[in-house]
C-alpha cells in the first residue's frame, strides 16, 4: 500500500469523526440552550400563577375572612379560575397539585381529585424551592413547580417536551445535510492534500535510496521552503557530512593503528582455540618476537606450564559465557628463554563484524612483580621485628607484674614495721622524748604514710591496662553523690552536681578514683573561707565533656601540663600531704577510655578540670 493511501486511510476516518463529534455537540447544546428557555418561559408564567393565589389571600385578610372557610373556598375557586385562563404554549396549561398528592386543579376534568402521591415525579417536588420536574407518562412533560404555602398547593407550569423542543427537531434533518456535505468536501480536500503530500516524499525516497547504496554525492532537490524542502536540505547535509565522516574514519583508523604499534603494552586478537590472529608490533620490544612470527600459533605454547591450566581454563570460560572477569597475571616466554610476567586484560569480541576475536592486552609487570617480591621480604622481616618487639613487651610486662608483687609485699612489709615499731616506741617511751623528739617521731610516721601512699599509687597507676575491668551500666549521679558524703568536706566547703549527669558504661572503681581525685585536690587545696566546688556534664555529640570546678587559688599556665606527670605536686608535701599521682592515674584512666583530660586555670581565680568520654551511643542522660 502506498503512502497516499495510508494517509487517506488513517486521516479520513479521523476527520470524519470529529466532524460528526462537532455536528453532534451543536445538537445538543441547542437542546440545552432551548431547555433553559423554556426553563425560565415556565417561571413567568408560574410566578403569575402564584401572583394570583397571593391577591386572592390577600383580599381575604384585608377583609378578615381568612378564618371563614366560605370565603376561602370562594377565594379558591376565583384563583383556579383566573389560573386556569394562563395560556402555557399551544400544549401547555398551568396545575395544582394538594400537599397529600391530589390533583385540585387541571384542564382535564377526569384528572381532578386524582391522586399522584406515589408517582415518582411528586416525590422529587420540594416545598422550600422553585424546581423543575419531568412528570406525566415517560416523562413527557416539562413542569416548573413552586409551593405556595398559605393553601398548601403545589403550582405548576407544564408544557410538551414535544412543543419544547420542536424547534431544535426541525434543525437535525438540516445538521445531518451539512455534515454529508462537509464529509464530501473535506474527503476531496484531503485526497488533494494527500497527494501534494506524496509528490515530495517520493523524490525524498528516491534519493534516500541513493544515497543508502553508496552514492554520497546525490542531491536531493525540492523547490520551496516547506518541511520537505527544509528534509530535502537534511539529506543532502548528511551525505556531505557522510563523506567526511569516511574520510575522517580513515584517519583515525590510521591514527589509532599508530598508537596500537606503538604502545608500551602489546595487543593481540585470538580466535576461540587461542591462535594468534594479529599481534601488534610492541611484541617485538616486550618479548623479541616479530608479529608475523605468532600468527597461527597457540599462544597456550608460550605460557609457563605451571601457569598454563588456570590461564587456558578462564579463557574457555571466558569464551564460553562472555562474563566480565579480573586481570589474571601468567609468565610467559620471552624469545632469549627468560620468563616475563604478563598482566593481560580481556575482552571476547569473537561475534563482532569488524574484529571476530579475542582481544587480549598486556601489560609486561616483571619489574612490579619483582618489586612486590622485595617489599613481601620486607613485610616479613617487619613482622618477624614486631614479634621480637612484642615478645620483649611481653617480657617487660612480666617483670612489671613481678615488681609490682615485690613492691606490695616485699617494700610494704618492712614499712609496716617501722610503722609499728614507731607506735610501739612513742608509747612506751613517751616520757623519754621531749617535745622535739615527739615532732621528730610523728615526722617518721608520717614519712612513713606518705612511702605507703606513693607505693599504692604506682600499684595502681601499674594495674591500670593490665587488670581486667569489670563494665557495667553506671549512673554517674548516684555515684557522685555517694562519693560527695563519703568524701566529707569541711562545713565551709560546698561541693553540687551543676546539671543532670548521664548514664555510662564503666568500671565502677574506675570512675569512682577519677571523681574522687579530683574533688579530694578541689577540696585539699582550697583557701577561701566559702569554698564551692561544681561537677558538670555536657552532650557534645560525640562526647560527653565534664568538669571539675572550684574557686581556689588557682593554677599557673606553666603547670598545666606538668600536673599531670608523676610525682609532681603544687605545693610542698609537708604542707600538704599528696603522693605526686593522683592526677597522672586520673589522666591513665581517662585516655584508657578514648577521652581526654585538662586544666583551664589562672592564678586566684580557681580552676576547672575538663574531661571527655565517648558518648558510644549506649550512653543516656538519666530520667
Amino acid at each position: 500500500m502506498k503512502t497516499y493511501s495510508k494517509i487517506l486511510l488513517a486521516v479520513l476516518p479521523l476527520a470524519l469523526f470529529f466532524l460528526f463529534l462537532t455536528m453532534g455537540t451543536i445538537y445538543y447544546f441547542s437542546r440545552e440552550a432551548i431547555t433553559n428557555l423554556a426553563e425560565t418561559w415556565l417561571e413567568t408564567r408560574l410566578s403569575e400563577a402564584l401572583q394570583i393565589a397571593e391577591e386572592q389571600v390577600e383580599l381575604l385578610h384585608r377583609y378578615g375572612l381568612e378564618a371563614v372557610p366560605a370565603s376561602i373556598a370562594k377565594a379558591k375557586m376565583d384563583a383556579s379560575t383566573a389560573i386556569a385562563s394562563i395560556e402555557v404554549g399551544k400544549l401547555g396549561y398551568i396545575f395544582v397539585v394538594s400537599a397529600q398528592g391530589i390533583i385540585t386543579l387541571h384542564p382535564d376534568k377526569d384528572l381532578v381529585g386524582r391522586g399522584v402521591r406515589g408517582e415518582a415525579w411528586f416525590k422529587e417536588i420540594k416545598r422550600e424551592q422553585i424546581g423543575l420536574v419531568y412528570w406525566g407518562q415517560d416523562s413527557g412533560n416539562l413542569a416548573m413547580y413552586g409551593y405556595f404555602e398559605p393553601w398548601q398547593w403545589f403550582v405548576l407550569a407544564s408544557d410538551s417536551k414535544e412543543e419544547i423542543f420542536s424547534v431544535a427537531n426541525k434543525m437535525k434533518p438540516y445538521i445531518i445535510y451539512l455534515a454529508i456535505l462537509a464529509s464530501v468536501a473535506m474527503s476531496i480536500a484531503l485526497m488533494f492534500l494527500a497527494r501534494r503530500f506524496t509528490e515530495p516524499l517520493q523524490s525524498l525516497t528516491a534519493g534516500a535510496d541513493r544515497i543508502g547504496k553508496g552514492d554520497l554525492k546525490t542531491r536531493i532537490s525540492i523547490p520551496g521552503r516547506d518541511e520537505f524542502s527544509h528534509l530535502a536540505e537534511v539529506f543532502n547535509q548528511m551525505a556531505a557530512e557522510l563523506q567526511n565522516t569516511l574520510t575522517t574514519l580513515q584517519q583515525r583508523e590510521e591514527h589509532f593503528r599508530s598508537i596500537i604499534e606503538n604502545a608500551s603494552d602489546f595487543i593481540s586478537i585470538l580466535d576461540a582455540e587461542g591462535v594468534y590472529l594479529y599481534a601488534s608490533p610492541s611484541m617485538g620490544r616486550i618479548l623479541g618476537y616479530r608479529p608475523g612470527d605468532l600468527i597461527g600459533r597457540n599462544s597456550f605454547d608460550f605460557i609457563h606450564a605451571d601457569d598454563r591450566k588456570g590461564i587456558k581454563f578462564l579463557f574457555d570460560q571466558r569464551v564460553k559465557s562472555n562474563t566480565k572477569m579480573s586481570p589474571a597475571e601468567f609468565r610467559i616466554n620471552h624469545r632469549d628463554g627468560t620468563w616475563r610476567t604478563m598482566e593481560v586484560v580481556t575482552k571476547n569480541l569473537l561475534n563482532h563484524p569488524a574484529v571476530g576475536g579475542f582481544v587480549v592486552n598486556s601489560r609486561d609487570i616483571t619489574k612490579r612483580k619483582q618489586a612486590l617480591e622485595a617489599l613481601h621480604q620486607s613485610h616479613q622481616e617487619l613482622e618477624r621485628r614486631v614479634q621480637e618487639r612484642t615478645a620483649q613487651l611481653k617480657s617487660t610486662n612480666r617483670e612489671l607484674k613481678e615488681f609490682a608483687f615485690v613492691v606490695s609485699h616485699d617494700l610494704k612489709a618492712p614499712l609496716r614495721a617501722i610503722s609499728q615499731l614507731t607506735h610501739w616506741i612513742s608509747e612506751d617511751y613517751a616520757d623519754a622524748f621531749d617535745h622535739e623528739g615527739k615532732e621528730m617521731m610523728g615526722l617518721i610516721l608520717n614519712r612513713v604514710k606518705r612511702m605507703d601512699g606513693l607505693i599504692e599509687g604506682v600499684l595502681s597507676y601499674s594495674r591500670i591496662g593490665r587488670i581486667k575491668e569489670r563494665m557495667e551500666i553506671l549512673d554517674l549521679n548516684v555515684l557522685v553523690h555517694e562519693l560527695i558524703e563519703s568524701i566529707m568536706a569541711p562545713p565551709h566547703i560546698h561541693i553540687g552536681i551543676e546539671n543532670v549527669l548521664p548514664v555510662i558504661q564503666s568500671d565502677p572503681i574506675r570512675m569512682q578514683q577519677v571523681f574522687q581525685n579530683l574533688l579530694g585536690n578541689a577540696i585539699t587545696y582550697m583557701d577561701k573561707r566559702e569554698g564551692v566546688v561544681t561537677v558538670g556534664c555536657v552532650d557534645e555529640g560525640v562526647h560527653w565533656k565534664f568538669s571539675v570546678s572550684d574557686n581556689g587559688p588557682g593554677i599557673d599556665r606553666s603547670y598545666h601540663v606538668k600536673i599531670f606527670q608523676i610525682f609532681q605536686t603544687l605545693a610542698p608535701r609537708d604542707k600538704h600531704e599528696s603522693s605526686g599521682i593522683g592526677l597522672t592515674l586520673v589522666k591513665k584512666i581517662i585516655e584508657q577510655y578514648g577521652g581526654s583530660i585538662w586544666v583551664e586555670s589562672e592564678p586566684g581565680k580557681g580552676s576547672t578540670f575538663y574531661f571527655t568520654l565517648p558518648n558510644n551511643g549506649s550512653n543516656h542522660v538519666a530520667a
